[in-house]
């Protein structure tokens, strides 16, 4: 009897783990978080950094994918927990976030092409 009462406990465990998801790094506005666009939504929700890291990984840069999870202890917060794969979604709105480049930028590996005119 034993068995089958920690067995279904073990279960139910599992069953309520949540499962990772894709996000893309919309802006990073401070140390502790940053914003992200969760594949299927224009809107950017704030993704905490891991606390006991003392360093962010390169994943964390504007535009780039990473993986979240909402945090076991408090259901209301999202973690950022690693890197993340794009999953291209049709979504209203501007997918990209505008990135902030000075007046006197350097653009690297745009081509012009020569259009004869008609």
């Amino acid at each position: 009897m034993s068995r089958k009462i920690i067995r279904d406990r073990m279960q139910r465990a599992a069953d309520h783990t949540p499962r990772p998801f894709n996000a893309q790094v919309y802006d990073i506005p401070s140390r502790e978080y940053c914003r992200v666009l969760v594949h299927g939504s224009a809107n950017p929700v704030v993704a905490y950094f891991t606390r006991n890291v003392h360093h962010r990984g390169d994943e964390i840069k504007v535009g780039n994918a990473v993986l979240c999870q909402y945090k076991l202890g408090n259901r209301g917060q999202i973690e950022v927990i690693g890197h993340g794969t794009i999953v291209p979604t049709p979504i209203a709105g501007s997918p990209i976030p505008v990135i902030p480049t000075g007046p006197d930028a350097i653009l690297t590996g745009c081509q012009v092409l020569a259009i004869p005119p008609m």
